[in-house]
């Protein structure tokens, strides 16, 4: 029967290595492992397929690589929560079945991710007490099965956030509005909009940001409009617009 210290080498090694390979295929922003990390990894590797035996203080220096790996998944999860939470609340009623498949997804995974976290934590209990200092390759080599399932899981868990981060991005881009409708601002109908397009002034950006020249300039071209712009405080209620927009 295989040792508890052979299980935890080999499973810490390639969950380490699952991670690994994880951030080099996602290309993400998220936090890279350094390059010693990265060596290290290989060099434990090369060891098991080499025949050698592997020493634990190696294993114990790559369980923070791995404790990272999980904390990093995590913070990203949590980010996420609160972005759906956010808008969500401000668009229930239009995207309720939406956003219930991205609660659905970050519950999945928050399950996932304290799963990993409890492994972590008996695996690091047991290893202190650990009554060996290395293992064979034939006891690594006996794990590769159950390893490969937590990898395919370390895997999956990244690509599931990445979908999560992309849906989000897609429905908060959907929900964006509209620079170019100038009947947002209160005084322009869809009549004096054309009129306001057709001399140039086509976004809420350009509105806010009208100088008194331009101002003047342009209520000479609007004629019986011209009022408007001051009366309805076109400018004010552009930057009121912007503001919003950029706290959305």
């Amino acid at each position: 029967m295989l040792t508890t210290s052979a299980t935890l080498v080999f499973l810490f090694v390639t969950s380490g290595l699952a991670a690994l390979a994880v951030h080099e295929y996602l290309g993400s922003g998220r936090k890279r492992r350094g390059v010693s990390d990265a060596d290290s990894l290989r060099r434990v590797r090369a060891e098991i397929e080499g025949g050698q035996r592997i020493e634990l203080d190696e294993i114990q220096a790559l369980i923070g690589g791995l404790k990272m790996e999980q904390q990093t998944l995590a913070s990203e999860l949590e980010r996420r929560s609160q972005a759906f939470t956010r808008e969500g609340a401000q668009h229930e009623a239009a995207l309720a079945v939406v956003f219930q498949e991205m609660r659905n997804g970050n519950s999945e995974l928050r399950h996932d991710l304290d799963h990993l976290n409890r492994i972590m934590a008996e695996m690091g209990t047991q290893i202190v007490s650990a009554s060996r200092a290395s293992v064979s390759r034939e006891e690594a080599q006996a794990l590769i099965e159950r390893v490969d399932s937590l990898e395919r899981s370390l895997q999956s868990q990244d690509l599931r956030l990445c979908a999560l981060d992309d849906s989000m991005s897609g429905v908060v881009k959907a929900l964006a509005p509209d620079d170019t409708d100038l009947k947002r601002i209160k005084g322009i109908g869809a009549a004096l909009e054309q009129t306001l397009k057709g001399l140039g002034v086509e976004t809420i950006d350009q509105v806010a940001n009208l100088s008194i020249d331009q101002i003047e300039t342009l209520s000479e071209k609007l004629g019986s409009f011209a009022s408007r712009i001051e009366r309805d405080g076109w400018v004010e209620q552009a930057k009121a617009l912007q503001a919003a927009s950029a706290i959305g």
